[in-house]
């Protein structure tokens, strides 16, 4: 895991200032509770399984570009190796979840 150790170690050079850490901290309030309005708004017009299959689509595509950038940050040998195993493994096992349903 000596690929992880960079990750850590900038993370740790970022400092937030005090009021940057509470906008945050309110941001991540209001998504928070705005989720439960739009659940129950949502919920009235689809079914259970249809709703949570579009909340998770739409998180993928809002990871999607944050993962896309770390992969092409990390792709140098054996680190891009792991990562296209980890994908597959990732996809397949999706793949199996979905054929079950």
């Amino acid at each position: 895991m000596t690929g992880d150790a960079g990750i850590v170690s900038s993370w740790k050079q970022r400092t937030l200032t005090r009021t940057q850490a509470n906008l945050i901290l309110l941001a991540v309030a209001l998504i928070w509770g705005l989720a439960f309005v739009a659940q129950a708004e949502g919920m009235a017009g689809v079914g259970p399984l249809t709703f949570t299959g579009i909340r998770f689509l739409l998180g993928a595509l809002i990871v999607l570009p944050l993962a896309w950038r770390e992969w092409q940050q990390r792709s140098t040998s054996s680190s891009g190796r792991r990562t296209t195993s980890r994908l597959r493994c990732a996809t397949f096992s999706v793949l199996a979840a979905l054929a079950c349903c």
